[in-house]
């Protein structure tokens, strides 16, 4: 239970537990997070240390210098009744606005995934389906050195890419790998924490329509959600990255949520924030398709940019300069087909699809 001791701080939980004994805190199906029920979480600076080296028993979780991300912003996690066509035989979804919605089932014995929806900036929705062979997340009741190693498969789709129903198939690692304290601020600590872990990778070959190729495309998710069960049904604090290579476009995205107020001190802001790595580079091109002239505006800040095609090889680059955000590209002596530009700035990339003909 949260220790208070400055009343100032708040906790936003929208969810009423009813009276369970969790004196030996494990995780069951009878502390699911129900359909209706949600908690309201801030938004981390997302260079923070995910304390992947401290796991067992009796050990303690020190996050209490932990900054809020720039915006102090804060998202709703919640479930609800899933109605997604392309999770059939999911009963429920579970989402973070903006990142992650994920779709599952469950009974006495086990918790099962059908697959999520990442939502990539640079290039639109993921949509990975286990249509195939569902993931097995949990055995209950799932405790302290409880740890299954799972294996799926089904279909990965990206209409951006232009990609549809490609078949992809992963595994999974799911474990408790903790117990112990959670200090979350200097006056929050909270005893008798558990920490599920769960690292994913799912591989696919992403196919161009018009091109005879395809490209490797990989999506890996290594998640950390610390429970308090005495408290909340869901996570009170989670540090979430994911990873995306699709030889044309890759990236990582951080996100960290906690159920108690960071500190916002601006004399001290965060490096970087997990919202903050969302703000892509903008620009406009045409006109689509081409005859290989092309026209490109910017936001005129320094930076780089390429054409790629279908096979990841650089056909084109040129560096953008501060102050000038418009640009005649002259790619007539490239082969006709699809191609993928991209722009670079200060380390963050977009990406869009362009037609030679």
């Amino acid at each position: 239970m949260f220790k208070v001791v400055n009343m100032k701080r708040k906790l936003f939980f929208t969810l009423i537990l009813s009276s369970i004994g969790f004196a030996n805190a494990q995780l069951t199906q009878l502390n699911e997070p129900q359909v209706g029920e949600s908690v309201l979480l801030y938004v981390c600076d997302s260079a923070y240390t995910n304390a992947s080296s401290i796991n067992g028993d009796g050990v303690t979780w020190d996050f209490s210098d932990i900054k809020a991300d720039a915006q102090a912003t804060t998202k709703t996690m919640s479930v609800a009744t899933s109605s997604n066509t392309d999770f059939y035989g999911a009963s429920y979804v579970s989402e973070i606005p903006d990142f992650i919605s994920t779709f599952w089932s469950s009974d006495v014995n086990t918790r099962t995934s059908y697959g999520f929806i990442f939502k990539d900036p640079s290039i639109g929705d993921i949509i990975i389906s286990f249509s195939s062979n569902q993931e097995l997340l949990m055995n209950y009741p799932f405790d302290l050195n409880g740890s299954l190693t799972d294996m799926y498969s089904g279909t990965l789709t990206n209409q951006q890419m232009a990609s549809t129903g490609t078949s992809c198939s992963g595994n999974i690692t799911s474990e408790i790998d903790g117990r112990g304290t959670l200090i979350l601020a200097s006056d929050y600590s909270n005893s008798n924490v558990l920490r599920h872990k769960v690292s994913e990778t799912t591989s696919a070959s992403i196919t161009l329509p018009g091109v005879p190729l395809s490209v490797p495309a990989s999506v890996s998710r290594v998640q950390y959600d610390y429970y308090d069960l005495s408290y909340s049904k869901f996570p009170i604090f989670s540090h979430i990255k994911i990873s995306y290579d699709a030889t044309i476009v890759s990236g990582d995205f951080t996100l960290v949520l906690s159920s108690v107020e960071p500190s916002s001190d601006n004399s001290n802001p965060p490096s970087t924030a997990g919202i903050e790595e969302f703000e892509l580079p903008s620009f406009d091109v045409y006109p689509v398709p081409s005859s290989g002239l092309i026209q490109l505006d910017t936001e005129g800040d320094d930076g780089i940019i390429q054409i790629i095609d279908p096979n990841g090889r650089e056909m084109y680059r040129l560096k953008t300069v501060s102050g000038e955000s418009h640009y005649a590209i002259d790619l007539t002596s490239l082969d006709s087909g699809i191609y993928f530009i991209k722009v670079i700035v200060n380390g963050k990339v977009a990406i869009k699809r362009i037609v030679i003909e």
